[in-house]
């Protein structure tokens, strides 16, 4: 690489900065277009040019849950990409064991998943067509507003963000506000109420021609 002044490689900045070409630049310094590239992406890499990117601090946690009227259901966490084969597991060992408890057979199950990729799986259709018990109810692909339990997600988040700044945030401390929160909710009203909005959260839907609404 032939040796360029510091004021040269300056000029050579300044120029560029002014909104001239490399080509122009070139002429203007006496340099080749190519050695004029080579400093201008140089200077644009130099420490003192550079914004470092603050690495975010924030964490998180995979989690399947659900709930009725009744209250709060079983929680469990999962990988953070859970495939079919794990959801299935968990409506095998989690879902049916746990909603039995509090609807004996033979009530049927009435159930309202979220159009995830996993929950719509051939495999999982599959599964639930076995289960002839559990009736599955079609629901519009991004629609949150119309799933009460996101409700409960979204309590777990404030609550999390409220909480005292000199308790340290780690994945230990979330795993224990989470099943704290979640357990939290049993014995008050609060899934009863959400269950029983449906009927105006589906009105305000009708509403709003279809478009988002305040849930």
């Amino acid at each position: 690489m032939p040796q360029t002044s510091i004021e040269t490689r300056a000029k050579v900045v300044t120029l560029w900065g002014r909104g001239l070409s490399y080509r122009q630049v070139a002429a203007e310094v006496g340099l080749s277009k190519l050695l004029v590239h080579y400093w201008v992406n140089r200077w644009r890499t130099e420490e003192r040019n550079v914004v470092r990117i603050r690495k975010s601090s924030r964490i998180s946690l995979a989690y399947w849950g659900w709930m009725s009227s009744a209250g709060p259901g079983e929680l469990t966490r999962i990988e953070p990409r859970m495939d079919s084969r794990e959801y299935i597991r968990i409506l095998e060992d989690v879902l049916l064991p746990s909603v039995r408890q509090i609807y004996p057979a033979p009530q049927p199950i009435t159930f309202v998943p979220d159009n995830s990729a996993v929950h719509t799986a051939r495999v999982v259709r599959d599964w639930f067509e076995d289960h002839d018990e559990i009736e599955v109810i079609p629901w519009p692909a991004k629609s949150p507003d119309l799933n009460p339990i996101e409700n409960l997600w979204a309590a777990m988040c404030n609550m999390w963000d409220q909480r005292d700044v000199l308790v340290p945030r780690n994945r230990e401390n979330l795993h224990n506000h989470v099943t704290e929160i979640w357990e939290s909710f049993r014995g008050r009203p609060t899934c009863g109420n959400l269950a029983t909005s449906m009927r105006e959260r589906l009105q305000s839907v009708i509403d709003n021609n279809g478009y988002w609404t305040r849930y």
